[in-house]
């Protein structure tokens, strides 16, 4: 332990204890520290250390913490390499939590994996993280970066996992997230596509309520039904993908340049939200509806397909065409409409577009592989002239 008035001036600092470590005197200077239990046996405390440790700060923390880890580098360019484990356990004292933060870089090596009872928390103060080893939390993972966040590993935690990057959040073929909800908040690109994801709830945030300057792409096992919901104005493509046999729900709006949206069961938009895209909207369900509560503004094309029905209930505004493929019907509620160019359906079952708010000049039915269309096509628009093509048997 450190009193108010101790410190400690080093190349490396190795503590071997039984008990507690203190170490936050804010005139440490040593750019290394290791911690050993007594006899290789399990620390009975925390172990919580601040340094001024230069470039570069290593840590190795050998055997298990019965207590919090913290241990930070205090220098503003004062990078923080972990090159072993954490495994910190709660006791009566303590919630097993486990705090790492720097200045500029932090990296955690490969082979290596922080485990904590409690939050597991990663702070780069105006540098990049970089996940080699995996982290497991008994509740939360937080991550907070001035630069980018490139997660090269398996994070697991048993609650929430929250990332908050100045740039980019970016997953490589090694990282995989499971969590009950992902939270992102950047200001760059977010691209976490690896097949390995589970969680079943995921939002996307701008930095200060800022757009961001970038692509969000995720796709993630999201179970019985994906929750989305995405901020801000995103200066890239929205792709979005449940990879379960299960649905996925917006829960508000989207604005990108490019939309898609895919579940393996139903894909809803809820109702008050919008989908705008610069240029193009995709929304599929594999083996489900497609439930357009919500409206959506599509610069060019808008497609809907769907295995079972499309159902329209709210206003779709397209600037070029609206193209609705289902195993099923296409129908409008009351509330729905539609303004495009043209309307093409291609469908097993029947067509219902006759809102009178439709606004379409050219309309075409086809049968799902060329095969006929098993109930009527009923279309009404607005538009002065309609051109209709019908492709097959009715």
């Amino acid at each position: 332990t450190e009193t108010v008035k101790g410190s400690i001036t080093a190349q490396a600092v190795t503590t071997t204890t039984g008990g507690s470590v203190n170490l936050q005197n804010n005139n440490n200077r040593f750019a290394s520290y290791t911690a050993n239990g007594a006899e290789g046996k399990a620390i009975e405390g925390s172990v919580l250390v601040k340094t001024h440790g230069g470039d570069t700060l290593t840590v190795a923390i050998n055997p298990a913490v019965k207590g919090n880890v913290e241990v930070t580098n205090l220098d503003d360019a004062g990078k923080l390499a972990l090159t072993t484990g954490i495994t910190a356990q709660a006791s009566d004292e303590a919630d097993g939590h486990i705090k790492l933060e720097s200045g500029s870089d932090l990296t955690t090596a490969s082979g290596t994996a922080v485990r904590s009872d409690a939050d597991a928390t990663l702070i780069s103060r105006d540098g990049s993280i970089g996940l080699d080893g995996s982290v497991n939390a008994g509740h939360a993972v937080v991550a907070k970066a001035g630069g980018d966040i490139t997660i090269n590993a398996a994070l697991t935690a048993a609650e929430s996992l929250a990332v908050t990057a100045g740039g980019s959040v970016t997953e490589t073929v090694k990282g995989s997230i499971t969590a009950q909800a992902v939270t992102t908040t950047t200001g760059g690109s977010v691209d976490l596509q690896n097949e390995g994801n589970r969680f079943a709830g995921y939002t996307a945030n701008g930095i200060d309520g800022k757009a961001i300057e970038g692509s969000v792409l995720i796709k993630t096992h999201g179970g019985n039904t994906l929750a989305v919901a995405v901020n801000p104005t995103v200066k890239g493509d929205v792709e979005v993908t449940n990879l379960d046999m299960g649905g996925l729900t917006l829960v508000t709006d989207i604005t990108g340049k490019d939309v898609k949206l895919e579940s393996g069961t139903d894909l809803t938009t809820g109702e008050g939200t919008t989908i705008t895209s610069e240029h193009d909207t995709a929304l599929v369900s594999r083996n489900g509806n497609v439930l357009l509560n919500g409206g959506v503004k599509a610069g060019n094309d808008l497609v809907a397909d769907a295995n079972g029905n499309v159902v329209v209930n709210n206003a779709l505004k397209v600037g070029n065409g609206f193209d609705a493929t289902a195993g099923g019907s296409v129908s409008e509620t009351g509330k729905g409409s539609i303004t495009a160019q043209a309307v093409t359906t291609k469908t097993g079952g029947s067509v219902d577009l006759q809102n009178k708010g439709n606004l379409f000049a050219g309309y075409t039915a086809n049968g799902i592989d060329g095969k006929a269309i098993d109930g009527d096509i009923l279309v009404k628009t607005q538009a002065g002239k309609l051109t209709a093509q019908i492709d097959a048997a009715v």
